[in-house]
């Protein structure tokens, strides 16, 4: 049996008992073990723009109809679009 663990929607919370922010599949029930987990520590040490980048590139991946939007861009070392010939 083959599960697809991508989906176009997530969980996401910042859970303050354990002190981290934490993506979970919305069926967590099903899938108990969270996606992504940053500890705050890890957060602390980014600048607004680092956090907001690494967590959005994170959900990009996760995401299939985000992932295939921007698909092209996941080619090329520097984020830009690739040069079209």
């Amino acid at each position: 049996m083959t599960v697809n663990v991508h989906s176009n929607s997530f969980y996401v919370e910042f859970d303050v008992e354990r002190d981290m922010l934490v993506v979970r599949h919305p069926n967590h029930q099903e899938f108990k073990t969270p996606f992504i987990e940053i500890r705050r520590e890890t957060l602390n040490e980014m600048t607004f723009k680092q956090a907001s980048e690494f967590i959005g590139e994170r959900l990009i991946l996760l995401m299939p109809s985000l992932k295939a939007m921007y698909q092209d861009y996941l080619w090329t070392e520097d984020g830009e679009p690739p040069r079209k010939v």
